[in-house]
């Protein structure tokens, strides 16, 4: 819905709204700012570098000039996106920490005392972006995060919801790692026709 309505095309990665994980969950703590735009949203204009791959393996021939190739797969490779966020006041700092908070657990399992999601795997996460034809609700796996702390800014300071205090810096850049997923059973309703024309 939020890739169809046409009036944010800002991109935003978001966990399920039927999850009560992350910032869905009963406690989200300091990923509380996260709750009114239903995930983290970019608030520049992020670089994203997406690589389609098409696989093919070969088998040379006896007494030929050229080997024989065969398709195997196609896939898209894992997608990189790097935008900054400025912070100006506590609001946006505390915005910044909570996206930070959201990237560190996105990509850790429920492991050890974690209550009825024990032992299951990272999230899901869903990107969206620039409308219905581009990035209309991608899920994704977190591969990689790296918020970048230069030190020729300010930083500010922050509190959190136990009271204490944080510094953030006013401009920073995070880096993400995100692995298009599909289930199989969604592999197997791909039409080639309706996706090359946009149905898809």
């Amino acid at each position: 819905s939020f890739a169809g309505t046409n009036k944010d095309w800002r991109v935003r990665i978001s966990v399920n709204p039927g999850s009560v994980v992350l910032y869905r969950g009963t406690s989200p703590g300091i990923m509380s700012p996260l709750l009114p735009t239903d995930g983290v949203i970019f608030p520049f204009t992020p670089s994203i570098s997406v690589s389609h791959t098409t696989n093919y393996g070969a088998q040379a021939l006896t007494h030929t000039n050229y080997a024989s190739y065969y398709y195997q797969s196609s896939q898209v490779s894992d997608m990189q996106v790097s935008g900054e966020f400025s912070v100006q006041n506590s609001n946006d700092a505390s915005y910044l920490l909570a996206a930070i908070y959201f990237f560190r657990a996105a990509g850790k399992m429920f492991y050890g005392d974690s209550g009825a999601y024990q032992g299951s795997p990272p999230p899901i996460l869903y990107l969206n972006g620039y409308g219905e034809h581009y990035f209309p609700n991608v899920p994704c796996v977190l591969t990689s995060f790296t918020h970048s702390l230069p030190n020729d800014v300010d930083y500010i300071n922050t509190k959190t919801i136990k009271g204490g205090t944080t510094r953030v810096p006013t401009n920073s850049t995070i880096t993400l790692g995100l692995q298009p997923v599909y289930s199989r059973t969604s592999q197997t309703k791909f039409d080639h026709q309706k996706f090359a024309s946009g149905g898809q």
